[in-house]
């Protein structure tokens, strides 16, 4: 926020924008700060600032459209003269694809936890940053905040501006931020990722798919949620492939996907083992060794439509 007005007194005609800020704490801002609810609506020659990015662009859910959005509009930021601001508890919370574009990096003092379990590219550079903030006398370390960019790599001090109100400090308080409730469809069709199988399930049936992946596999213990990539309600997880002669079989030999298809069905798991990920047209994924791949044209799509339970 005191970024933002010490732009604003400096270039008073740069349009200056908050986006997705809770609508019912409108008020609270100033007037030169613009909240507006899509980032669509960004001019060019502009800056915006997204407080509590997370809640938008959150790890888990990097193939979102919001996302997608934001992704491409990063890009060609430079471009559009436009400076975007992301505010995050940690970087482990916000989408990865985000983070490649960095120029600049603002960080106020961590938390232990952050430390040890922050994105591991990151995890040196916020241990070297606290050791920094441990230098400075207690008064000091609240007003302080620590920048890494390719000018300077330094303390700077971070003054309140002159709006701030602790209603302002607390503007997500009272907010409902609970998602609307997933619409479940009885079948689906997967989203097109090349690389290998993918195996489609609901969200709400995470745990149950990786007890049953684990139970029918060589692996100790229940596979990790972190394993994991969900959308819009659709999860998979997934499988490379290899080819040797003229089948394709899994190349982690450790799982037995055969069985546990079968116990999705007997549990009445709704699942889609999706063969046209494998990015390899006109083929048929083999589950078992002995069974050879078909030519046909389309018999990827018909085998995946066969194994829709």
């Amino acid at each position: 926020m005191h970024i933002l007005e010490k732009i604003h007194n400096e270039q008073p005609e740069l349009k200056i924008f908050m986006v997705y800020f809770p609508k019912e704490k409108h008020h609270l801002l100033p007037d030169f700060i613009i909240p507006i609810n899509t980032i669509e609506e960004l001019p060019d020659n502009c800056i915006a600032l997204i407080d509590e990015s997370a809640l938008h662009y959150y790890a888990h859910h990097w193939m979102k459209k919001e996302t997608e959005v934001m992704d491409k509009l990063i890009s060609v930021s430079g471009q559009k003269k436009q400076t975007i601001i992301f505010v995050t508890h940690t970087m482990r919370k916000f989408a990865v694809t985000l983070l490649l574009d960095i120029n600049t990096l603002l960080v106020k003092k961590p938390s232990l936890l952050q430390m040890k379990l922050e994105r591991s590219e990151f995890r040196k550079l916020i241990e070297e940053i606290d050791q920094e903030y441990n230098k400075l006398p207690q008064d000091d370390v609240k007003r302080s905040v620590y920048v890494v960019s390719d000018d300077y790599k330094g303390f700077i001090t971070n003054p309140l501006p002159s709006f701030w109100s602790e209603d302002l400090s607390e503007a997500y308080a009272g907010v409902n931020l609970e998602e609307k409730a997933e619409i479940e469809e009885k079948t689906f069709m997967p989203m097109r990722i090349d690389g290998g199988l993918k195996l489609w399930f609901s969200k709400k049936n995470i745990k149950k798919v990786l007890h049953i992946l684990s139970k029918n596999s060589v692996i100790d213990g229940v596979l990790s949620e972190m394993g994991v990539q969900c959308a819009d309600g659709k999860c998979y997880y997934s499988f490379d492939i290899k080819k040797s002669g003229d089948k394709y079989t899994l190349s982690n030999n450790k799982f037995d996907l055969e069985v546990s298809i079968k116990e999705f069905k007997e549990k009445e798991i709704s699942v889609m083992v999706d063969t046209e990920s494998c990015g390899i047209e006109g083929i048929e994924l083999v589950l078992k060794p002995e069974i050879k791949v078909k030519e046909e044209k389309n018999v990827v799509e018909e085998y995946a439509k066969n194994l829709k339970i």
